[in-house]
């Protein structure tokens, strides 16, 4: 078995890598519905199927280039859900629909542009394992 390393993790917009990662974290989550009764013996009853799954991705990282710094500000400014995949390399890729939530961009001077950014899932997404 080996480790994951969170510094080999990219980013990828319409399927071109934008980034490498520096920090990251995804948190997937399902809202459940309380489907209590006078017959749940006291117990809580819920269910998740009626319920869609939910993404939420935020990453920081640089640049790998102008026209990547072009594309993620592009994708923030329309404000349409655009094709978004985390690559953990050892792991696989997660993908789907994301809208650009929140954007950060920050530098000083002869130094490189970092970003921190948001993404909210907009249907579903995908994990395909590394072979």
């Amino acid at each position: 078995m080996s480790l994951i390393a969170s510094d080999t993790a990219l980013l990828q917009l319409d399927g071109q890598t934008v980034s490498g990662i520096t920090k990251q974290r995804l948190s997937l989550s399902r809202k459940l519905t309380d489907r209590t009764h006078a017959f749940s013996a006291g117990w809580a009853d819920h269910s998740s199927r009626a319920n869609p799954a939910q993404a939420d991705l935020r990453a920081e990282g640089v640049f790998l280039s102008n026209d990547a710094m072009t594309s993620v500000r592009s994708a923030f400014l329309t404000g349409e859900a655009e094709p978004w995949a985390l690559v953990l390399p050892g792991d696989g890729t997660w993908a789907g629909q994301f809208f650009v939530r929140d954007l950060q961009l920050s530098g000083v001077a002869e130094s490189e542009i970092s970003f921190s950014l948001r993404l909210l899932s907009s249907g579903p997404i995908s994990f395909q394992m590394e072979i």
